[in-house]
């Protein structure tokens, strides 16, 4: 403790003694407070998305489950503008296999993609974003990677790696195991994917050591980087495996002088980062020489192949490094000519205090108008000019509102950014959480009921939070808290660029390096989040995107042909009929038309009809899609990845035969079950998309009965159509179907009717009527706001005219129906005691639990048949936006029922 107490003390007093040998210095303790008007940046809203996961790694049969926490990224609290987020799974071939619409549900966002039983093994990631998060950088998404394995048909494994690449061609060597063997002897299909439409396939035969090898052309640096897909299929197996081509094989040095720039005349600090051809870290020893090759001085990297080293240049000579990796693989890199003017900052993190200062030109005075600027999450801690000799200003960490990235920028009188540097702020703000189980658990099968325990820094309950919680067995499911959690993906990972290897470690109080590879990190990594300039000077760039609450479906109808015309006041129908809605609207003078305020689910399919005089045949609809970002080439390493293990995917195959049977896809051999497993329910808690009201349904004996012989006789004899009376026009047959629709609108098959394309139908045929109401305060006539859907016995009896309607179709991105996880309900003893074995590696899921005024929440599940040690992850936020997480292994199972449970 006095250690520590010391060394605090002589880096205040050699701060101090800096102060005082330069006379001139302007040098302060900042105190934090909003110094102007410029206490916000001035840049436009941005938002935040973290999503909890059940499991590191999934297999195919199963299901993702996900919560999604959507953050507003300046004060980390949750998004208040419910708008929806977009989750999509994308394949390591750069293609979204599934998209996901999630609403906001009682104040939260969760769901899940159910995995086919067929989609290869291979590496996955994650994207999600809202609309609004398009109008930044697309690095600012949520990212992450999964590995999916695939064992329900398959025993086989394959490993790749990469003895010999160049800049034009390149060898990967592949090897093939089945059951811990060489899978010898067997023809191989592959092919190599560069985005190209056609793809050839080859075969080749495996090695006795179960290897085969591929050349290929190595890539350009820019464009996509080509797949190596690789297959076999017999009787009793199908295996696929993709694989990203790295880009070379070599290892990677990119140097970073500190604030940008190296000055001569005085100490520079110049950091790196090493990088393997598997994209991660790798560990460098270096020496830093002159034009002359005088050695000056030595380093070695400390973290992920990151390190520093510092030196003190003058204008006269030129200096360069030569490093080395542990198989002596050498690489020399020059380093930028020393500036004889200029300016760049610097920074020093110890215990609570940030010191900054400007390097520039030995004996030259900073008497430009510099101003240093400093923000957190876009809150300005600091906005003061700075001048002097070697100027220098201090922070106590502890005056900052909380924790992240800080930002140091250096603006010249133009307000231009001309030097920057970061600064990881660790404020003691975490808060406590711990789970009570308020009964003993003496038997599979049981109820456990908990209370989540939330507390802050200072011990007080954490009311209004809200928090996700994932249990798995531990046996089976091996967490990997390196991979990230909230506090590194809100806090750090969020705000940078590219990829971040192993950001939990920073967060780990027993990683010896975590400060120091945290400033290393700071110094290296990309940061885009916020344009300084820009945001200094109040410019802010006009949104391309809004802040989606509701869908719209719109186009532009054109006559077609050679004209190609946009048609005005032409009358535009459109129906869903899953959903029972259907409008009318007008096109504006330019052809557009526009269907607002819609809420519909997924794969609701909408048909769009033009109706009006004289329309041409070649008449058509430009529907606008909604404009979602293109899959960009993944900046994740393989390597990355959390490995799955052979015992998970054991587990989750038993899982998924136990459940379905042997009716699989190409079946293993396995001894049949004695009886015929359930398919669990799955619950939901959407409410019913729905925009009209069933007025009244007449079907079976009721139709029949129905007096008239004519479909206008039988529409007045409905009820809810009172005061109906055919239309009296003179409209043919032949051009019905072009007519503008008045009143009461019919519906077969999807399609939009007038009545005079319907007054001649035989009413007999008929097996049902469907009378629906729409709201629209808009319109006076009732009947406008009605449709009759009619089903047939037979084929539809206007087909003729149904193909010479002008119609289109389209299915938008609809929400997903927010499934809950399954669990089985154990309440009576016939479930109980059910012989269909639950072998659950996830126990539960619980996306949403709220703490109350005491800082509790509460939840159950039901224990599985096998007891063993449970994984159990806690996620969320407090009202204040400070993240938080829990994470123990615990057995709940007590032979002794006297037992007290541990708190």
């Amino acid at each position: 403790m006095m250690n520590k107490q010391y060394s605090r003390l002589l880096f205040i007093l050699s701060f101090w003694a800096l102060i005082l040998t330069q006379t001139t210095a302007q040098s302060v303790t900042a105190k934090i407070e909003n110094w102007d008007s410029l206490a916000q940046l001035k840049t436009p809203y941005q938002q935040k998305l973290y999503l909890h996961f059940d499991k590191p790694y999934y297999a195919a049969g199963e299901r993702m489950w996900f919560r999604v926490y959507l953050i507003d990224a300046n004060k980390y609290t949750q998004d208040s503008t419910y708008t929806p987020i977009y989750v999509e799974l994308i394949n390591s071939q750069d293609s979204i296999i599934s998209r996901k619409k999630i609403q906001c549900l009682g104040g939260s966002y969760y769901g899940s993609f159910l995995l086919k039983e067929l989609i290869p093994e291979g590496i996955y990631r994650v994207r999600a974003y809202t609309n609004w998060m398009q109008n930044s950088s697309p690095d600012f998404f949520y990212y992450r990677q999964f590995f999916i394995g695939n064992s329900l048909s398959s025993q086989i494994k394959s490993e790749i790696s990469y003895p010999f690449q160049t800049e034009k061609k390149g060898m990967a060597e592949i090897k093939f195991i089945q059951n811990n063997a060489p899978f010898s002897g067997k023809e191989i299909t592959y092919y190599i994917d560069r985005g190209k439409k056609k793809i050839k396939k080859k075969t080749e035969i495996t090695s006795p050591n179960g290897l085969i090898y591929i050349d290929y052309k190595a890539h350009k640096q820019k464009g996509k980087r080509p797949t190596i897909t690789v297959e076999y299929i017999d009787s009793t197996n199908i295996y696929t495996r993709t694989y990203t081509v790295p880009r070379k094989n070599e290892y990677d040095v990119q140097l970073f002088p500190e604030g940008g720039e190296i000055i001569a005349g005085m100490t520079n600090t110049v950091a790196y980062k090493a990088i393997g051809s598997d994209g991660l870290g790798v560990d460098v020893k270096g020496a830093l020489y002159d034009d002359e090759d005088k050695k000056i001085s030595s380093f070695k990297s400390v973290h992920l192949g990151m390190g520093k080293f510092s030196f003190y240049p003058d204008d006269m000579h030129k200096y360069h490094v030569i490093v080395r990796t542990k198989k002596g693989e050498e690489k020399r890199l020059e380093l930028p000519i020393p500036k004889k003017e200029g300016y760049a900052l610097a920074a020093v993190q110890k215990y609570n205090f940030i010191l900054v200062n400007v390097k520039s030109v030995k004996g030259r005075m900073v008497d430009d108008s510099l101003r240093l600027l400093a923000h957190i999450r876009g809150k300005v801690f600091y906005n003061e000019p700075i001048s002097g000799l070697t100027p220098a200003v201090m922070f106590d960490t502890k005056e900052i509102d909380g924790s992240g990235i800080a930002h140091f920028a250096l603006l010249d009188k133009k307000g231009e950014c001309i030097s920057e540097r970061l600064i990881f702020v660790r404020q003691k703000e975490y808060n406590n959480i711990w789970i009570d189980y308020y009964n003993p658990v003496n038997t599979k099968r049981e109820k456990v009921n908990c209370v989540l325990n939330v507390r802050d820094a200072h011990g007080k309950p954490v009311e209004n939070g809200t928090f996700s919680v994932a249990i798995t067995d531990a046996a089976v499911v091996e967490g990997d808290t390196l991979a990230g959690d909230i506090y590194s993906d809100l806090l750090l990972t969020s705000d940078l660029k590219g990829y971040i290897e192993k950001p939990g470690l920073y967060f780990n109080p027993k990683y010896e390096y975590a400060n120091e590879g945290l400033d290393l990190l700071m110094m290296t990594q990309g940061w885009r989040r916020f344009d300084i300039a820009k945001a200094a000077k109040g410019e802010i760039d006009v949104p391309e995107h809004d802040m989606e609450q509701s869908y719209e479906v719109s186009g532009q109808v054109n006559q077609g042909g050679d004209a190609n015309m946009p048609l005005s006041n032409l009358q535009v129908n459109i129906f869903a009929p899953t959903i029972d809605y259907f409008k009318t609207t007008q096109t504006n003078a330019e052809g557009y038309f526009f269907f607002k305020n819609l809420s519909f689910p997924e794969n609701t399919s909408f048909t769009l009809q033009a109706r009006g005089d004289n329309l041409s045949p070649d008449l058509k609809f430009d529907i606008q899609s909604p404009l979602l970002p293109e899959v960009k080439e993944s900046f994740f390493p393989d390597a990355g990845v959390t490995p799955i293990t052979d015992t998970y995917l054991l587990a989750a195959n038993d899982k998924y035969f136990t459940e379905n049977g042997t009716r699989s896809i190409r079946s293993r051999t396995r001894g049949l079950l004695a009886y015929t497993p359930e398919k669990p329910e799955e619950e939901t808690l959407d409410p019913k998309y729905q925009y009209s009201d069933e007025e009244y349904v007449i079907e079976g004996k009721q139709l029949e009965s129905m007096e008239g012989e004519n479909l206008s006789e039988l529409l007045r004899n409905i009820p809810s159509l009172d005061g109906w009376q055919a239309p009296n026009n003179a409209f043919n047959d032949e051009t019905s179907h072009t007519d503008k629709i008045n009143g009461l609108r019919f519906s077969i098959d999807g399609n939009i009717y007038s009545y005079q394309e319907l007054k001649n139908v035989d009413v007999k045929n008929l097996e049902s009527v469907q009378v629906m109401k729409s709201f629209n305060p808009s319109s006076t006539d009732e009947l406008s706001n009605t449709m009759v859907a009619l089903v047939f016995k037979d084929e539809n009896p206007v087909a003729e005219s149904t193909n010479k309607q002008k119609v289109a179709t389209t299915i938008p991105v609809g929400y997903t129906s927010n499934i809950l996880f399954y669990e089985p309900k154990y309440e009576y003893f016939s479930v109980r005691n059910k012989p269909l074995p639950d072998i659950r590696s996830t126990i539960t899921f619980v996306p949403d639990v709220r703490t109350g005024a005491t800082g509790k929440g509460l939840f159950s599940f039901y224990m599985a048949d096998k007891l063993t040690v449970y994984n159990i992850v806690v996620e969320g936020l407090s009202a204040e936006g400070v993240p938080c997480r829990y994470e123990s292994k615990r057995m709940l199972f007590y032979k002794d029922a006297v037992h007290t449970i541990e708190k």
